[in-house]
């Protein structure tokens, strides 16, 4: 009851000095909830790049695969979807056929002229390619290639090198579908993977998940290795979850540094603050209030203050999404690294504020009370 009356009296009697405290916690946490946020962004471009996101599936060649329950096992386990999905057969030397069943083509390579597949050629299994630019000598006059039976009609051409699929694929594959020979002049073809599965098996599969943790890759490794025993899984190279780690770390040393350099600003108006409840102070320590309680019922408005603040913050970064995702996406701080640094900037701004409080809450004589 005192708490609630003591507040609406305070603000009413000190609106500007109020609305301004408000305003810096405000502020602060916006600019410390972006600096974290940021750690969470670069995690979620990592799971979902090649390097970071993608387990290499080695073929036994002697026993091969069922390739329609591989895509469709591969789909299934995903928590928030496949992206792609590609399927790796030596057709000659120095030339590579890639069965193509995903949506994002740009994720591995940058297309240079003409398109990529679309869901609807993909779905229709339409006799359509996508190869490597330096196969335009190859097929100027007739603008097509023949794999296996069929002739593959080229749509679009991209920077496909060797590093698009070996920045992928994990070192502990025991199968190098490149080749020592890989290089510049490697010739690579794509078609859409309900072509593919008509003529071909593959030697190797590269399995690109969507947002998928290091622990996720390593429970779909397990799965697809029991699922099918003629395979042997392999996990990225780089551990994006110890990404995320560092990124942590990093990130909340930049935020507790911004905290106590924004903070100060925050603190020493929270000091004047402060000595603006000398009146309401001093008359509930003449009605008995004790000394400690009057000084708990200050730091529980800063405490409302904070939470308040700390709300709104969260509110304006949400609705100020379309414009952070040009710098980060749409990713929130993780919770727990949020909570701790607003935590240590309260107990920051309490000890820095202990001696304005003492001067506030001092016993007086009566003497000394007008």
């Amino acid at each position: 009851m005192i708490f609630g009356h003591v507040l609406k009296k305070h603000i009413s009697m000190n609106p500007v000095i109020s609305g301004l405290l408000l305003s810096g916690v405000v502020i602060c946490v916006y600019c410390i909830s972006i600096m974290l946020g940021l750690a969470v962004g670069q995690y979620q471009l990592a799971t979902c790049s090649n390097t970071e996101a993608s387990l290499t599936i080695d073929i036994d060649e002697k026993n091969g695969i069922n390739m329609d329950e591989m895509s469709a096992y591969l789909n299934s386990i995903s928590k928030k979807g496949m992206v792609n999905v590609l399927y790796f057969t030596r057709l000659e030397s120095k030339k590579i056929l890639v069965g193509w069943d995903g949506t994002k083509g740009n994720n591995w390579f940058p297309i240079t002229s003409g398109n990529f597949f679309n869901k609807e050629e993909q779905a229709a299994g339409e006799y359509v390619g996508f190869v490597s630019d330096n196969m335009k000598n190859a097929i100027a006059g007739s603008g097509s290639f023949e794999a296996g039976e069929h002739t593959y009609e080229v749509i679009g051409m991209g920077w496909i090198v060797p590093w698009s699929f070996a920045s992928a694929r994990s070192s502990q594959s025991q199968i190098d579908i490149l080749g020592e020979e890989a290089g510049e002049e490697m010739q690579y073809m794509l078609i859409p993977y309900k072509c593919y599965k008509e003529e071909f098996q593959p030697e190797q599969i590269l399995a690109q998940f969507n947002y998928a943790s290091y622990e996720d890759l390593q429970k779909y490794a397990e799965k697809i290795q029991d699922m099918f025993p003629s395979t042997q899984v392999y996990l990225p190279d780089s551990n994006s979850d110890d990404m995320l780690e560092e990124g942590r770390t990093q990130y909340e040393i930049l935020a507790f540094l911004l905290c106590m350099i924004a903070g100060i600003t925050v603190i020493r108006l929270m000091a004047e603050w402060i000595t603006t409840y000398k009146k309401e102070i001093t008359v509930l320590w003449l009605c008995g209030m004790p000394k400690v309680r009057c000084m708990l019922l200050i730091y529980g408005h800063w405490l409302l203050y904070y939470g308040v603040g700390s709300i709104i913050a969260i509110i304006l970064q949400y609705l100020t999404f379309p414009l952070l995702q040009y710098v980060y996406g749409n990713a929130f701080p993780m919770p727990d690294s949020l909570i701790y640094i607003l935590a240590v900037m309260f107990g920051f701004s309490i000890l820095c504020t202990l001696r304005p409080m003492g001067k506030v809450v001092r016993l007086y004589t009566k003497g000394e009370i007008v």
